[in-house]
């Protein structure tokens, strides 16, 4: 029976050295260094990425104790007493892992996790881990970098285009008026190719104005745009019917909807939304059917958003053009076939951009588009103040 006890405490002791084993091994393939303490301070283990991330002397993990340790990493660390008010602090919190990133000497930047091991409530040691993060914090910072580059060069683009749109109007409307006084007082006095020359250049100006008005309304999408608010979709949709009641009318076209969410947004911005894609889809309607254009909404839970489709039964667009058609003044058909600048579906990429969404559209040239956006829900955006009673739908 004795000799059993033995046999069993001996599988026992060489399980637990097999076990040991392992965790060791497993510490040193691991690219955090590691240290671990027992409650007087004492060494228990540490790894070889310890002792080469903060180049410690091999005979000091020997005999010093962690305070010692410590003391001797903060020699490296641009703030020398960090981790000792931190090795200070966790002894107080036993459940908690307290983490964050120092800078060393030599510009590395190093984040650690300290935390306590307890047994019965009381410290019996302390485990420190320590990475080094130095390329990942330097993309992120080169990308928060690029980030603001980019927001100062959109702004100063967008300040150019204002100033220019709004400084062009002025002598825009100085040739505006020669021209068409010249028209009125010469038109059938000349000869017949001088009047198509005047009719050149009323037309020109007349473009050129429309191209300046929206260049104008695409370079206050983000400066001038409303404050975000709980936008009803199903009123942003009537507001945009309502400016295209003549339009509608005249192509005897079919505008129906499902019940449209109450999203987090500016509404007027996004009433222009839906007017550009339905204008898009009376425009470019197919002359042998009657214009059937529907605008849908689905919630996607997962994302917090609604995707919203604009469906219509019109000519439709060949699919390597449907990135082009949303850069600005991009046109597929000449003026004489569609009239437009080609700023509509640029002003509703912006404006879905500015909500936090994308848009898309899937097409099959001759049978009709649908254009997807995304909106964030109220409950993504602003869940203070969204209620049930605001999440109606129209």
């Amino acid at each position: 029976m004795e000799s059993e006890n033995v046999s069993s405490e001996s599988a026992a002791c060489a399980d637990l050295e097999r076990t040991v084993g392992v965790l060791k091994t497993t510490l040193e393939a691991v690219e955090e260094g590691v240290l671990a303490t027992d409650a007087k301070g004492a060494i228990i283990h540490y790894n070889r990425k310890f002792v080469e991330l903060w180049q410690i002397p091999a005979e000091m993990m020997d005999k010093e104790r962690e305070e010692q340790i410590v003391a001797f990493i903060g020699q490296h660390l641009v703030k020398p007493q960090e981790l000792v008010i931190i090795a200070k602090q966790s002894g107080s919190t036993p459940t908690d892992v307290i983490t964050g990133t120092v800078e060393t000497t030599d510009k590395r930047c190093v984040q650690y996790y300290v935390q306590d091991r307890t047994r019965d409530g009381k410290r019996v040691g302390r485990v420190w881990s320590f990475h080094d993060v130095t390329a990942r914090v330097h993309v992120e910072q080169r990308a928060a970098s690029l980030m603001d580059e980019l927001k100062r060069s959109n702004q100063d683009l967008e300040q150019f285009a204002y100033v220019a749109s709004h400084d062009l109007q002025e002598p825009l409307r100085a040739v505006t008026g020669s021209v068409q006084l010249l028209a009125r007082r010469y038109k059938g006095k000349l000869d017949p190719e001088a009047d198509e020359f005047i009719g050149f250049a009323v037309d020109g100006t007349r473009r050129m104005k429309t191209l300046i008005v929206d260049l104008l309304a695409y370079s206050r999408v983000s400066s001038r745009g409303g404050a975000f608010a709980p936008a009803n979709c199903g009123d942003a949709f009537n507001h945009a019917l309502v400016n295209l009641q003549v339009a509608v009318q005249d192509s005897n076209a079919q505008v129906t909807h499902d019940p449209l969410p109450t999203v987090w947004g500016d509404v007027g911005q996004l009433a222009l939304v839906f007017q550009n894609l339905i204008s898009n889809a009376l425009k470019f309607r197919n002359s042998d059917r009657t214009p059937k254009i529907h605008v849908s909404a689905t919630c996607l839970k997962n994302e917090k958003m609604w995707q919203f489709a604009v469906r219509d039964n019109g000519i439709g667009i060949e699919a390597q053009y449907a990135d082009r058609i949303f850069v600005v003044f991009q046109r597929l058909h000449t003026i004489d076939e569609y009239p437009g600048t080609g700023m509509g579906l640029a002003l509703c990429k912006k404006i879905i951009n500015r909500h936090g969404g994308r848009i898309w559209v899937d097409s099959m040239h001759g049978e009709g588009s649908t254009f997807y956006f995304t909106l964030p829900s109220i409950e993504a955006a602003a869940p203070s103040n969204a209620s049930p009673e605001r999440k109606g739908t129209s």
